[in-house]
């Protein structure tokens, strides 16, 4: 997503995003120094923002507008490994692992949910664009053109999808830089995987079961159909 609207919203259509340009030209939450990224997109575009962060957590929350992309519970958890391994290999022994630390410094991904979307202390302060990533995956057009209209920007069809093709994952996974971006010691591995939905259901039923101990998980996971109630 971060890849897209800034290819919708960036001034100079021949400017490149990539791994190497991205940080220059999509802002984070950490990064309130603003003023050389707004240069780099279209006069009066909107500056998103960019953090992984629950709602709580957030170093600002002084967003009234947000777009908050979640996903299947198990497929994030398989695909975090991914990344944490990469990042620090052998830190942990298997998957089984860490699926019992995977939280620590972000917190549980149902937490992480709700913190978002459910948490009516944080609905009323800003107004939460919910999308699923397997939505997203199979309808990125109508995804996209909704999402943007609901937040009051209009952008014609033609731009949003010669930024999806852009941002597309075989484009994505032709970049240089993903390791230095992801701060990966694993040279080989690429920062866009496979990206497939239903991915985490190879996941045994210890490591599912661990996952959904944590009754914000749970409760998510049966809130957005990832599972169905015992």
């Amino acid at each position: 997503m971060r890849f897209i609207l800034s290819n919708i919203f960036k001034k100079d259509q021949n400017f490149i995003v990539n791994f190497e340009t991205i940080n220059t030209i999509s802002a984070t939450a950490h990064n309130q120094n603003h003023d050389n990224i707004k240069a780099l997109l279209e006069d009066n575009s909107p500056l998103f923002i960019k953090e992984h962060f629950s709602y709580y957590d957030m170093p600002y929350n002084n967003y009234d507008k947000v777009i908050y992309i979640y996903r299947d519970g198990f497929d994030t958890l398989l695909s975090y490994w991914h990344f944490r391994n990469a990042q620090s290999p052998n830190k942990y022994k298997n998957i089984d692992q860490f699926s019992n630390y995977y939280w620590n410094g972000y917190g549980t991904w149902g937490e992480h949910i709700y913190s978002w979307t459910e948490d009516k202390e944080t609905l009323k302060k800003c107004s939460v664009y919910a999308i699923s990533y397997e939505e997203l995956m199979s309808d990125p057009v109508r995804i996209l053109d909704n999402c943007l209209k609901r937040l009051g920007y209009k952008v014609s069809l033609e731009r949003i999808v010669n930024a999806i093709n852009l941002s597309s994952k075989d484009k994505m996974k032709r970049m240089i830089s993903s390791d230095s971006f992801m701060k990966s010691k694993d040279k080989d591995f690429h920062f866009v995987r496979s990206g497939k939905v239903n991915e985490g259901k190879i996941l045994n039923k210890s490591i599912k079961n661990t996952f959904m101990s944590d009754q914000y998980s749970y409760d998510m996971m049966l809130t957005y159909g990832y599972i169905e109630q015992n």
